[in-house]
């Protein structure tokens, strides 16, 4: 009878850290730029009052995450479906090293600027990748998503659009 209870016992703790580990991350951290020192990938610094006065999207990703490289596939069709970089802006954001960039840009055909912070994305928050914001033009946060690449829909098209009048 006690082998039957530790075997229940045994079945719930491997379900909820199954569930924890799963989960644990999914909802979508405050936006990590007021802290955060960003660089260019020329080095020099880059200012977050450059995001004001135009709709944004930010990423936080890494070069070996699939869904990652995916979703820059579909931000590129979604900046095209609303009028391009003067309807919205697209950022990319790493912790990882320039030779490593390299071979994602190859792999994606990435043209977004991508930001460099030193600080690691754990240390900043950013535990799932990718994960993303859209922003409207006064830096407020419109829509983010942890793990969804789903960016190019007629909805997001639709609300951009709004955000730009």
């Amino acid at each position: 009878m006690k082998t039957n209870w530790v075997i229940v016992i045994l079945i719930i703790v491997f379900f909820s850290v199954l569930y924890a580990v799963n989960f644990y991350g999914k909802n979508v951290p405050k936006l990590p730029l007021a802290n955060t020192k960003l660089y260019n990938e020329d080095s020099t610094e880059f200012l977050i009052t450059a995001l004001k006065n135009q709709v944004v999207v930010i990423s936080f990703f890494q070069t070996w995450c699939g869904d990652c490289r995916a979703e820059v596939k579909e931000l590129a069709n979604l900046q095209e479906a609303v009028g391009g970089s003067e309807k919205l802006k697209v950022y990319l954001i790493t912790d990882e090293q320039e030779e490593r960039l390299s071979v994602f840009r190859a792999a994606t055909h990435a043209k977004f600027p991508i930001l460099h912070t030193e600080i690691s994305m754990k240390n900043i928050g950013i535990r799932r990748f990718p994960t993303t914001y859209l922003l409207d033009k006064n830096g407020k946060i419109i829509d983010a998503k942890v793990e969804g690449i789903r960016w190019n829909t007629p909805e997001v098209q639709a609300e951009i659009n709004a955000l730009n009048r």
